[in-house]
C-alpha cells in the first residue's frame, strides 16, 4: 500500500478565490481557510485509491511525499479525497492530459462543469 504516490502525476492549488473548477466542489468552508491541492493519479496508481477511506489516504501521501517536506515546512496535509471514477462504468477510468504548453488553469477548466442552457449536464 502507498506506491500510488509514486504514480502522483501533478499537484495543483485549486484557485479557491475564483469559486470554479475544482474549488468549486470543496466541502463548506474549506474554500476560504484551507490551501488546497489537486493531486492527478493516472493508471494503477488511480484504480489503487478509488473509494479509498480519507484516513488510509493520508498516511499513505505523508510517507508518500517524506522526502519533500523540507521544502514545503509549512504545508502538511490534513485530508485526502479520491474519487472512484474509475468504477464508473460510463467513464472506465478514462482521463486526459494537458499539453505542455496547455494555460495554467488548465486543469480548473477540465474540473468545470458542462453547461447546456445555463444548467450543468455533466
Amino acid at each position: 500500500a502507498g506506491g500510488w504516490t509514486r504514480g502522483l502525476y501533478s499537484l495543483h492549488r485549486a484557485d479557491a478565490s475564483s469559486g470554479e473548477g475544482a474549488a468549486a466542489s470543496l466541502p463548506s468552508g474549506w474554500s476560504r481557510s484551507r490551501c488546497v491541492l489537486v493531486g492527478w493519479l493516472t493508471g494503477e496508481s488511480a484504480r489503487a485509491v478509488s473509494g479509498r477511506p480519507s484516513r488510509e489516504l493520508l498516511r499513505e501521501l505523508e510517507a508518500g511525499l517524506a522526502p519533500f517536506w523540507r521544502l514545503l515546512p509549512s504545508w502538511r496535509p490534513v485530508a485526502v479525497h479520491a474519487t472512484s471514477w474509475t468504477a464508473n462504468p460510463l467513464f472506465g477510468g478514462s482521463y486526459s492530459y494537458p499539453r505542455p504548453a496547455a494555460p495554467a488553469d488548465a486543469a480548473d477548466r477540465l474540473a468545470a462543469p458542462l453547461a447546456c442552457g445555463g444548467l450543468p449536464t455533466v
